[in-house]
């Protein structure tokens, strides 16, 4: 079966069986590669709500991202 026929079959699926399939599929990619943890995530989130720091802007983030990336 090539992927066009795949794809037909898998858009025919009722709404609930599309989100299975599309569940279990991303289930199979590997982890990203973070070293970031839940705890890490739920503190910044905390100093945030707290004013302890500013945010971003999405453009900010994705601008650091990239030169993190290039070092």
């Amino acid at each position: 079966m090539s992927f066009i026929e795949i794809e037909r079959e898998a858009r025919a699926l009722p709404n609930r069986k599309r989100a299975a399939l599309v569940t279990a599929l991303l289930g199979t990619f590997p982890n990203p590669d973070t070293d970031v943890s839940d705890a890490e995530i739920l503190s910044r989130d905390q100093e945030l709500e707290a004013g302890g720091v500013g945010a971003i802007s999405h453009a900010e983030f994705v601008h650091r991202v990239e030169q993190t990336r290039r070092r």
